[in-house]
């Protein structure tokens, strides 16, 4: 999956993701739960945090400059501080409702193998407790490694220069949140996860800011990571040479 149809491939798995979902009863079962923690998660607490630090950056600006109430200079200040807030709120609880969701999604991952083209195979036969666990485990240690490629691309926004890189890094470290599931299920690591990337670049590229575009809007990310998980799998099985 490389150059402009690699790309396209990449940016249109998510769509085809939902068409998917869709029509099966059992991945539609698997996403509800996780709408469902998705949303308490991300609306409940994006909230909370976003009106407390709200509050604090109007006491600081009235405090700095000395006025009670805002003029209009300050309320154009807050304001845009606010939506600042807002976004990396939402962004936030979007990562941690990821990491809370992961047993649900290993489970919305496996259960999309049925309809990958091509077939995953060989596929992994009745994980026992423990193997779930260091599923689980594995992915967990994945998903904050792309959270801290998460951070440092959030730091990258703000340097001169670099900032174009930051967008980039988003959408790679998406993809190699994703095409986690599978691979860990046969035993694949992080330098696999780069492997893929690397080999499928465009693909890779097209289908990380896809889903970024999708994660940057609030409640619709939480809707997306579902979708996400299943066209993650499906970009897998097009993309995989391990």
């Amino acid at each position: 999956m490389n150059g402009i149809s690699g790309f396209f491939h990449g940016t249109l798995a998510l769509p085809r993701a939902v068409s998917t979902l869709l029509h099966s009863p059992r991945l539609l079962a698997w996403s509800a739960a996780i709408w469902i923690a998705a949303l308490a998660i991300t609306v409940g607490g994006g909230l909370v945090l976003h009106a407390g630090i709200n509050g604090l950056i109007t006491g600081i600006l009235g405090w700095a400059l000395g006025q009670p109430l805002p003029d209009p200079g300050t309320g154009i200040l807050s304001g845009v501080l606010s939506v600042l807030v807002a976004i990396a709120a939402f962004w936030f609880f979007n990562q941690l409702t990821f990491l809370a969701a992961i047993p649900l999604s290993d489970f919305l991952a496996e259960a999309a193998e049925a309809d990958t083209v091509p077939a995953l195979t060989p596929a992994p036969k009745n994980p026992g407790l423990r193997d779930r666990l260091r599923f689980i485990g594995l992915d967990a240690i994945k998903s904050l490694i792309g959270g801290m490629a998460t951070v440092l691309a959030l730091i990258l926004g703000w340097l001169p220069g670099v900032n174009l890189l930051a967008p980039l890094l988003l959408a790679l470290a998406l993809t190699f949140q994703m095409i986690s599931f599978p691979q860990t299920r046969r035993g694949l690591g992080f330098k696999a996860g780069l492997r893929f990337i690397g080999r499928n670049f465009a693909g890779s590229l097209g289908f990380g800011g896809a889903v970024l575009l999708a994660f940057s809007i609030p409640i619709v990310g939480a809707l997306a990571l579902p979708v996400a998980v299943i066209a993650g799998t499906r970009l897998y099985a097009a993309g995989r040479q391990d």
